[in-house]
């Protein structure tokens, strides 16, 4: 059974591409020893117009790794106001699994106006698999 948990917090400091490109391939590193795939978005947050910056992230795998990794987002200097929009168990069946990034150890985005609701991040999610484009071809 898969453990997923979305959240989103407000970042202490803005943080430039180059900046968060290096947290993904830091973090991904971490996460393939940890069974950890999922999606970082990063950008501005339409509730918090005003903050340097906001994160999204969607965190799948065993659920004591993803436990542990976000008591230690809830920890990071860089994360304020973190805040837990969905979490739980998914079943996975043949003709379901259970991760929604199975390949990906975290891949992130960069976006204008991030979702602020597990609806809002489902059809994000949705919209750019239809696309097909870029890193979300290899995902769908």
């Amino acid at each position: 059974m898969i453990y997923t948990l979305l959240y989103h917090s407000v970042a202490t400091a803005p943080l430039s591409d180059l900046e968060v490109r290096a947290l993904v391939v830091r973090s991904s590193q971490r996460n393939a020893r940890r069974g950890i795939t999922g999606l970082l978005l990063y950008g501005r947050h339409q509730h918090v117009p005003t903050a340097p910056g906001a994160f999204v992230q969607w965190i799948e795998g065993p659920e004591a790794a993803v436990r542990d990794l976000y008591s230690r987002i809830q920890a990071d200097p860089r994360h304020m106001d973190v805040e837990c929009l969905a979490s739980g168990p998914v079943a996975e069946t043949s003709r379901q699994p259970g991760r929604l990034f199975p390949s990906w150890h975290m891949e992130s985005e960069t976006m204008v106006d991030l979702p602020a609701t597990l609806e809002g991040f489902q059809r994000y999610v949705r919209e750019q698999r239809s696309a097909g484009e870029g890193p979300w071809a290899a995902a769908a």
